[in-house]
């Protein structure tokens, strides 16, 4: 028997299948989606989520009997009614670029509202009109999986759309009431290791597993890839670098955040919280400097495969120039201040230089994940457990890391996907049976 792991990323979808003795990972498969960027195809991240799945053995795949699933936060899928599908994920500016957000952050209790969140988008006029349903995208799959037009949706999930009030364990009812949204189209919240139901045979043919393995309420990928790092809750900080980055560590004490600044409490699907701190460009960072290099080259009449490039970006040495290039890498705004954008400080005769360049663009993008760490929570934590290909491929941002963060040890999990593997665990441990592996959470 096994599980099956779904995650539903920004650039992509991937897929594992995990032994349900063991929890030992005996597959994995994953495919671009081509989906886009801010508004995304529906139909394109199911068919990349349907060839990643179809990618993992056959004879594996029949004996699917556990799906857990998870995926990008944030953003709000509208469906049902007679229009189909539209999906504005995390990265989205519908919000700002209509000037709704600017008006909405005036309205009581919806002062901390951020663009790409969904209850921003949502109260943008005319969105979610003639729609019956809205959740996240893997809260659309979910239903489109089990065949059901019910819509609930994991409190961790929910909460990335803005407007969580943890003393009730649900939305601020009075701010959301404040944007106008039509009650009827919001989920139900509900607690993580809710059963969505079983597969329907359209989608078992789809994928080929079988028909009634059973579905569990899909959970965000941040708390999905703390769970499938393997690490623990309290001695570890979670560096995740994918599209975006978030450095995360979890708390059973909310007090002993005395000042959150750029960390945002969320609710955390085994129990406790998670304090987040997200940049909208971790891993974009990077490729943003590698298609401006490229540029440079193909101007020069060199065509060098991008993967050399990313492989010279990351090989490069850690030690500044004498007068150091400073360089922020908020290329496209943070959620807070959509305005904002990249910077490059101090350049002077000596130091324009590629390696000089590749060092402080990897600074800067750790500098805003790191200079809003409170001390007291440095110190408390021992490890950093760092995820995500952008990070785990580059030398040069582990160095970096090492050097900004000498009093702890860095810890790269041994296995792929760590969101879709941590989705397919947490499935496991809310299922009656024990979990077979190490679940500290």
């Amino acid at each position: 028997m096994y599980v099956l792991g779904l995650d539903i990323g920004t650039t992509k979808s991937a897929a594992v299948l995990l032994e349900r003795k063991s929890g030992c990972p005996a597959a994995f498969s994953s495919q671009a989606n081509g989906a886009g960027t801010g508004r995304q195809s529906v139909p394109a991240i199911l068919e990349s989520l349907a060839e990643a799945v179809r990618g993992l053995p056959e004879e594996k795949r029949r004996r699917v009997g556990l799906i857990g699933i998870t995926g990008q936060m944030h953003g709000v899928v509208c469906w049902g009614g007679k229009r189909n599908p539209v999906f504005e994920n995390w990265q989205s500016t519908l919000a700002a670029e209509s000037g709704v957000l600017e008006n909405v952050r005036r309205l009581p209790g919806c002062e901390a509202l951020c663009g790409g969140y969904g209850f921003a988008t949502l109260a943008v006029p005319g969105f979610c009109k003639g729609f019956l349903h809205a959740g996240t995208v893997m809260d659309y799959l979910g239903a489109q999986l089990t065949g059901t037009e019910r819509s609930v949706m994991e409190c961790s999930n929910a909460a990335s759309w803005g407007l969580w009030d943890f003393s009730v364990s649900g939305w601020d009812r009075k701010a959301v009431a404040h944007l106008g949204i039509p009650p009827g189209l919001l989920p139900r919240p509900v607690a993580g290791g809710f059963p969505l139901g079983g597969v329907c045979p359209e989608w078992a043919r789809r994928l080929g597993i079988p028909e009634g393995a059973r579905v569990m309420v899909p959970i965000g990928d941040n708390p999905a890839a703390v769970i499938g790092s393997g690490g623990s809750p309290e001695t570890d900080l979670f560096l995740t670098v994918g599209t975006g980055a978030q450095l995360a560590f979890h708390s059973a004490r909310p007090e002993e955040m005395r000042r959150p600044g750029m960390f945002e409490r969320r609710p955390f699907p085994a129990g406790g919280s998670l304090f987040v701190g997200a940049v909208l460009c971790g891993g974009k960072a990077v490729e943003i400097l590698a298609r401006f290099l490229a540029d440079v080259l193909r101007h020069f009449s060199a065509d060098i495969p991008m993967e050399e490039i990313y492989r010279k970006i990351a090989g490069c040495g850690t030690v500044p120039a004498a007068a150091p290039l400073r360089v922020s890498t908020r290329f496209m705004g943070e959620r807070a201040a959509p305005a904002l954008r990249g910077e490059i400080h101090n350049i002077c005769v000596e130091n324009l230089s590629f390696q000089e360049l590749c060092r402080a663009w990897h600074a800067g993008l750790l500098d805003s994940l790191l200079d809003g760490l409170p001390p007291e929570i440095a110190r408390s934590r021992r490890r950093i457990v760092v995820n995500g290909n952008a990070v785990r491929k580059s030398p040069l941002m582990l160095r970096l890391l090492r050097e900004r963060m000498p009093e702890h040890e860095i810890l790269l999990p041994d296995t792929r996907e760590e969101a879709a593997c941590g989705a397919a665990l947490y499935a496991m441990r809310s299922g009656k049976r024990k979990c077979p592996v190490n679940f500290p959470w």
